[in-house]
């Protein structure tokens, strides 16, 4: 795992990739796992960020599997954290 992001209630991790391999998914649910042994929390969502081409069909598919969102847009996956924890904050109360 790459990268940590707060929200306001959000907990997301972030892969990044040059292509995305099926060990990049790995590697993220293992961070994952990792990541609520030792802090005690568990992440609301995991990302692959894949800045040099295009996901494959294949890698997309297993990401969905296993509910990671993978994208190659920055821009996208911004917004789609910033509606994710939005919808958190509403929804869980202090």
């Amino acid at each position: 795992m790459d990268a940590v992001i707060y929200g306001k209630k959000l907990v997301a991790l972030v892969e990044i990739a040059k292509t995305g391999e099926f060990a990049d998914i790995e590697q993220l649910l293992e961070g994952a796992r990792i990541f609520e042994k030792i802090r005690g929390e568990k992440p609301n969502a995991l990302i692959l960020f894949i800045y040099a081409e295009k996901p494959s069909e294949k890698l997309i598919a297993a990401c969905e599997e296993n509910g990671i969102i993978v994208n190659s847009s920055l821009k996208r996956i911004a917004e789609l954290l910033h509606s994710l924890d939005e919808n958190l904050s509403e929804n869980i109360k202090d």
